[in-house]
């Protein structure tokens, strides 16, 4: 991994930390508010969300939701080889920490195939205008969405876009990025 998305990581988490707990609340809801208005949210079936760590920006809210359609919410859970497995997940599921500290679901919690999800929600430090994604090194999201199909749509504050992310062969690009300021397609 290069110095530059070392250094990269490292201010992008360092503004998103500088965010008061008022600023991502609020942050959140706006998000999400502009989320639920995306034809790409309201026509999929099966979204994969993510357990936020520490300050990311926040889905939980959707686990918690009474939708007029039937929505399936699925998280990853991580494996001792560096991929991912995503099951479903509501807002009482038993959780566990995994690789990272991360919560995760239960092994036990029923699987989902990588190809029936509809729409991907990615966590992120950092993404650019191109769709170019800087994640927190491990690769595991590059590794699950590499042959996906799916709508990927980073997600986080508006401060993680950035004018460049340095790109490798192996990263995947998002299709999307969606903050409180809105969403912007790639």
């Amino acid at each position: 991994m290069s110095s530059v998305k070392d250094n990269l990581r490292r201010e992008a988490l360092k503004r998103r930390a500088a965010l008061t707990q008022a600023e991502q609340a609020q942050k959140n809801e706006i998000a999400v508010a502009h989320l639920l208005e995306m034809p790409v949210f309201q026509e999929s079936t099966i979204i994969a969300v993510y357990l936020p760590l520490k300050n990311e920006l926040s889905l939980n809210r959707l686990l918690t939701m009474a939708f007029d359609r039937p929505y399936r919410f699925v998280a990853p859970r991580t494996l001792p080889d560096a991929q991912m497995r995503f099951h479903e997940v509501r807002c009482d599921s038993i959780l566990e920490q995994g690789f990272g500290h991360i919560e995760q679901p239960l092994e036990t919690a029923p699987q989902v195939n990588l190809s029936d999800i509809d729409l991907f929600l990615v966590p992120l430090a950092a993404c650019d205008l191109r769709g170019n994604r800087l994640g927190f090194g491990g690769g595991f999201y590059d590794r699950a969405l590499v042959h996906q199909k799916a709508f990927k749509l980073g997600v986080g504050y508006s401060l993680q876009l950035v004018a460049d992310v340095e790109s490798e062969p192996h990263d995947v690009r998002l299709d999307g990025f969606i903050s409180e300021d809105g969403i912007v397609y790639f």
